[in-house]
């Protein structure tokens, strides 16, 4: 993303405090953080350790 010009502000860059979360539209997330709970996966993402399957188009 930052590659991209997306300004980020993650506070830990380890998925755990939730700054960077965003939600996403469309795709397939591959969760890897530590504070979002089940329900919350299913529209909402952690990309500064998270990753996806194919694209994933943010709401940013």
């Amino acid at each position: 993303m930052r590659a991209a010009g997306v300004l980020l502000m993650p506070s830990c860059e380890n998925g755990v405090c939730g700054t960077c979360e965003c939600g996403f539209l469309e795709g397939q997330p591959i969760h890897r953080d530590a504070v979002l709970s089940k329900d919350a996966r299913s529209h909402r993402f952690i990309p500064c350790v998270s990753r996806a399957k194919g694209v994933l188009r943010l709401d940013l």
